[in-house]
């Protein structure tokens, strides 16, 4: 979900229910609308993850990257 300055991640399990992990570590990687990557740490938050966006950011898709317990896992996400 996408804010104007952050990105939230929640992770959900098979009926969409928000799984929380014991700190999960990851990224995002951002494509912008002017075609610029960047990438930004994730930061546990409640039952979420979020990434600080680069003031001005016009997102156009984002990559996460996660780490769960032992299982990395990877998510691609189109705005």
């Amino acid at each position: 979900m996408q804010h104007p300055t952050e990105l939230h991640v929640y992770l959900l399990d098979a009926n969409e229910a928000t799984v929380t992990t014991t700190r999960p570590t990851g990224s995002v990687m951002l494509l912008t609308t002017a075609n610029k990557t960047s990438t930004v740490a994730l930061t546990p938050t409640g039952d979420h993850l979020v990434a600080k966006l680069p003031a001005g950011t016009a997102l156009r898709t984002a990559i996460v990257n996660l780490k769960a317990g032992a299982r990395p896992c990877r998510r691609g996400l189109r705005s």
